[in-house]
């Protein structure tokens, strides 16, 4: 059963992650097409707290890898 647990560890690491990597482009993109490039514009507030949302995808992932490297 720990074998299980390991794996669905191991997954969701993953889909964290790499939607945390996909999150990082894409509001990257939507900041430079929203801002200019010069870093002004009228969202900034909501952009920065997608960029805090995107931390915690982050965060959530290194704290689950952590997780599947105790069920060892």
């Amino acid at each position: 059963m720990a074998k299980l647990f390991k794996v669905l560890a191991n997954v969701t690491a993953c889909i964290l992650f790499l939607g945390g990597v996909m999150g990082i482009i894409s509001r990257m993109y939507v900041w430079f097409a929203v801002t200019g490039f010069n870093g002004t514009g009228t969202d900034m507030a909501q952009l920065a707290l997608q960029f805090v949302y995107i931390a915690i995808w982050f965060v959530a992932a290194v704290v689950v890898m952590k997780l599947s490297q105790m069920l060892k």
